[in-house]
């Protein structure tokens, strides 16, 4: 499945930035790191769980669920209309993802927004 995405390398020429630019650069991309993981969160709140899971199978076969996983920031393949790429977890993701419990339906969401 994994073999669908192509690898891409970035690369940029910084050599006409200012040290001051590089510097705020360094900070852009540790602070996107950290978006990153605050979207994973936010994406489903068993991200956690399944992702320490998955690094602990060190098999190969586990290291290309742990990066097909990461690749699509969830076990729901986005290509496929979000089916699970992994067996035993939840069959759709969450239609509000984290940004409201779980197990509310959306009309219980939008008459308590009112």
């Amino acid at each position: 499945m994994i073999s669908r995405f192509t690898p891409t390398s970035l690369r940029v020429d910084v050599s006409r930035l200012s040290a001051g630019d590089r510097q705020a650069l360094v900070k852009l991309v540790q602070a996107s790191r950290i978006l990153d993981d605050i979207f994973l969160n936010q994406y489903w709140s068993g991200k956690a769980v399944l992702y320490a899971r998955l690094q602990m199978d060190s098999s190969a076969l586990g290291g290309e669920r742990l990066h097909y996983v990461w690749v699509n920031k969830s076990q729901w393949s986005a290509l496929d209309v979000f089916k699970p790429n992994l067996s035993g977890v939840q069959p759709r993701k969450p239609e509000g993802a984290d940004f409201y419990a779980e197990e509310m339906s959306k009309p219980q969401f939008e008459s308590s927004a009112g």
